[in-house]
């Protein structure tokens, strides 16, 4: 002991088991009746009992005092024992080493609770860093940072433990503290050591040694065992020196990143302070709970894409703004995270693009314009292409305010949906009128007869049918409501009356004149619906009917005239009513 050092002498402890031993000390666990508290009471080694250690447990009492932080085991007091040796009375902590959890993740899970491991672990480690911070404050390293003198309460508290190699840099310190002088090299863990606690010429000893000493215990953090690996202890440090640690990739990048620069082999390329280590992990922490938001988002955005696959094609369904707002509100939760993560940046603007995409060509401009409002910044082309549809819909607004002037508000406009109506009325009537080739065809065999009329009326309502059911495949919606009432009155019609001519027996050419009768009332009614300035028209295919009736063998060449003035005079109709809305 000490020369010029008296202690009052300890009474009424009551010792119970062995709570730990190193190289130099054990601490037991022991009972203050008069206070009614358990402490943690540090002496040596009966091997250990010189006056040299001695004055090394005096000192590691005194410099673990001067570091006051929650995350440091507090000294309450150094008394003297009954055979005159010092012994340091601590707070009794509960809990265990870190190593043991790093090695049980049993163990780990029991501490950490719900948290995922490698969290609680760097959680850990940033209380590590937090006291190193406030030691490095008063000038004060460590110097062995290893699993083993790292405590973890059942609360997930942490305390540094042994500062017996600690040691001040400030040479105007107490003089009752180490100084780093006094040590000798090589004094250490090697499986941490930094290349300068081996030897002065690969650096000085400071604040970022301890920073290599947690650079060491993130590499065990991710790679399950120490920085420095070796056959013995010479050769780990060696290794260490001439080599520096090699960091594998595996791991979160940022974690990666962060081990290689604290483990750098020259000091000077090392992070320098033990804070600069605790907010980077602080950062990666929140990272990590962005990173976790964004797998969140991203099945919220796969389960919107399935919705959007599935939807018919008329409105949106109400379940696919039901996932797209979840799946916003995931991104958006995971940028506020980690406002520069890019996957979320980029989930974020491709679930509003496949939105976009998906309302535009159902009209849902407004649906649309909600979409991108989610975008701090709307790409060009999404932009382009909602003012596109914009445009689109002022012209079908101006379109159907023309057609409602005109009286007829009530026929749906077609290129509201893309659907060419000439499709619809010259296409339709072409290929009724293609009926007339049956009769004509029929000529070289001595003319047409009424069963062969018949067919061809067959023949021209599929026509019909076919235009019918071209427009419906496309969309059912928008499809002009007059137009197919009149193909098909004017199909069934002459269906119909040529079939009562077949089953009376009628002459084929009294038949052709029937039919073009018909044809001519078909002709009227469109005039009436679409320009009343082409009813006129409809007298060809009627003066066609009279001439069938008076020259027989001309009935054939009449029935062709007349239908295809009605495909003809129909498509005209259609093209000047479009002329109109244009004008």
């Amino acid at each position: 002991m000490e020369p010029d050092l008296t202690l009052r002498p300890v009474r009424d402890l009551i010792y119970g088991g062995v709570l730990g031993e190193g190289g130099m000390g054990v601490v037991y666990q022991a009972d203050e009746p008069l206070l009614g508290r358990t402490l943690a009471v540090k002496r040596l080694r009966h091997d250990r009992d010189t006056p040299a250690h001695v004055r090394a447990l005096l000192r590691e009492a005194r410099i673990t005092s001067a570091v006051s932080h929650p995350n440091v085991v507090p000294v309450h007091d150094v008394r003297m024992d009954d055979q005159g040796q010092p012994v340091i009375l601590l707070k009794r902590i509960e809990g265990q080493p870190w190593s043991r959890l790093l090695r049980e993740p049993d163990s780990a899970a029991r501490v950490f609770g719900d948290r995922d491991a490698l969290a609680g672990h760097v959680g850990v480690l940033i209380r590590v860093c937090a006291a190193m911070h406030a030691a490095h404050a008063h000038r004060i390293v460590h110097r062995d940072l290893k699993p083993g003198n790292i405590m973890v309460g059942p609360a997930g508290e942490v305390y540094v433990l042994d500062w017996g190699l600690a040691a001040t840099l400030d040479p105007d310190a107490d003089e009752r503290l180490p100084r780093l002088s006094d040590t000798q090299p090589g004094a250490g863990t090697p499986q941490y050591m930094a290349p300068e606690m081996v030897s002065e010429r690969y650096g000085e000893v400071g604040p970022w040694t301890d920073v290599y000493l947690i650079g060491g215990l993130l590499f065990q953090l991710l790679h399950g065992r120490p920085p420095h690996g070796g056959s013995n202890a010479m050769n780990m440090v060696i290794e260490a020196c001439r080599n520096g640690v090699v960091v594998p990739d595996e791991g979160p990048p940022e974690l990666v990143e962060l081990t290689r620069r604290c483990l750098a082999r020259d000091p000077a390329d090392r992070i320098q302070d033990a804070e600069t280590v605790r907010r980077a992990l602080v950062t990666w922490l929140d990272h990590r709970a962005s990173v976790s938001l964004t797998k969140d988002a991203r099945a919220e955005e796969e389960r919107l894409q399935t919705r959007m696959t599935e939807a018919t094609r008329g409105p949106s369904d109400p379940a696919v703004h039901d996932r797209f707002g979840a799946a916003v509100f995931a991104y958006h939760r995971a940028i506020e995270a980690w406002p520069e993560n890019p996957a979320a940046h980029e989930g974020l603007q491709r679930t509003v693009r496949a939105v976009v995409e998906h309302t535009l060509p159902r009209g849902e401009l407004s649906v649309a314009r909600a979409a991108v409002a989610y975008l701090s910044e709307v790409p060009p082309d999404l932009q382009a292409r909602i003012e596109q549809a914009q445009k689109e819909a002022d012209e079908r607004a101006l379109t159907r305010e023309r057609w409602a002037q005109l009286g007829l508000a009530d026929i749906n406009v077609a290129a509201h949906i893309g659907i060419n109506r000439l499709w619809l009325t010259g296409g339709g009537f072409a290929l009724v009128a293609s009926a007339a080739l049956v009769a004509l065809g029929s000529l070289p065999f001595g003319g047409p007869s009424t069963t062969l009329l018949f067919i061809g009326a067959v023949l021209g309502a599929l026509g019909v049918a076919l235009a019918l059911g071209r427009v419906a495949l496309r969309d059912p919606v928008g499809v002009d409501r007059r137009i197919g009432g009149h193909l098909l009155f004017f199909s069934l019609s002459r269906v119909l009356v040529l079939g009562g001519c077949t089953l009376a027996g009628v002459a084929p050419h009294a038949a052709i004149a029937v039919d073009l009768g018909v044809v001519s009332l078909q002709l009227l009614l469109q005039s009436l619906a679409f320009n009343r300035h082409l009813r006129a028209g409809a007298l060809v295919p009627a003066a066609c009917g009279v001439l069938a009736v008076a020259v027989p063998v001309a009935a054939p060449a009449m029935l062709a005239v007349g239908l295809t003035s009605l495909g003809v005079l129909d498509t005209l109709a259609d093209v000047s009513t479009r002329r109109r809305l244009e004008a």
